[in-house]
């Protein structure tokens, strides 16, 4: 994925496909590592706090993690994972069919004083998780969705996030899967970061319906989540809508 670039770490960091990038500890009694950031937007994946930002070049960075904490990882910019929850989870059948959506925004353009930015990455379209139905429905059929995210914004205005789920080969039968919650990273920061959480988010789909919100809760300086109150069915061609307020205090970097 970044060739050209240094070879210095391939050894102790390594992607998983072109979105995740993990930088394990391997030195036995230390709690750091030294992890080699190319040049793109990069995020923390657990928190969504902003590592490096689009605009900076490729660099080495103290990456810390201590005995029994989550191997350090971090979401490439211009990608989006889905994510479920795995309380109590021992295999795939004991999964639902919720999920989470991770948004790692890359810059595209400004357009007068719109901030214009993309991600994009793929959510399985299964809600039986089971082998059976895996290899029944992925194998014969594409049972993958590719979700679109196109996000703009406005220093001090508002924003709109626009999300678009297509389904290359509709054959995978009555298969129910819902997204209750966005969280969405973008390379910018607030010394006011609360104000997110002060302004209700609307959102709307593709029929002008509205979709229940709860609250936008704020994650980091540069990261917020919004969370649906009841859990929105996905389907092939669905496109859901959602507009807000930036903070006065927003800063890009």
């Amino acid at each position: 994925i970044f060739y050209n670039q240094s070879l210095d770490f391939v050894n102790t960091q390594y992607m998983i496909g072109s979105s995740l990038m993990v930088t394990p500890v391997l030195k036995e009694g230390v709690n750091y590592t030294l992890a080699y950031f190319p040049q793109s937007a990069w995020y923390e994946l657990r928190e969504g706090a902003l590592i490096r930002a689009s605009n900076q070049t490729g660099a080495v960075l103290n990456v810390t993690s201590h005995l029994n904490e989550t191997v350090p990882t971090f979401i490439r910019g211009g990608h989006l994972v889905a994510v479920q929850e795995v309380d109590n989870v021992l295999r795939t059948d004991d999964l639902n069919s919720n999920f989470l959506l991770l948004l790692a925004l890359q810059y595209s353009n400004t357009v007068g004083t719109l901030r214009n930015y993309y991600a994009s990455g793929p959510m399985i379209a299964l809600q039986d998780l089971n082998d059976s139905n895996i290899v029944t429905k992925c194998f014969s059929y594409n049972c993958v969705y590719n979700v679109m995210a196109n996000f703009s914004y406005t220093p001090g205005g508002s924003y709109a996030l626009a999300l678009r789920f297509t389904l290359p080969n509709n054959n995978i039968g009555n298969e129910q899967v819902y997204v209750s919650g966005i969280r969405i990273s973008g390379d910018w920061t607030s010394s006011q970061t609360e104000e997110f959480a002060l302004h209700a988010t609307q959102a709307v789909d593709e029929n002008g319906e509205s979709v229940d919100i709860e609250m936008s809760q704020v994650s980091s300086a540069n990261s917020f989540w919004i969370n649906i109150g009841s859990p929105v069915s996905i389907y092939p061609g669905r496109t859901l809508t959602f507009s807000g307020k930036m903070p006065s205090t927003i800063i890009d970097i």
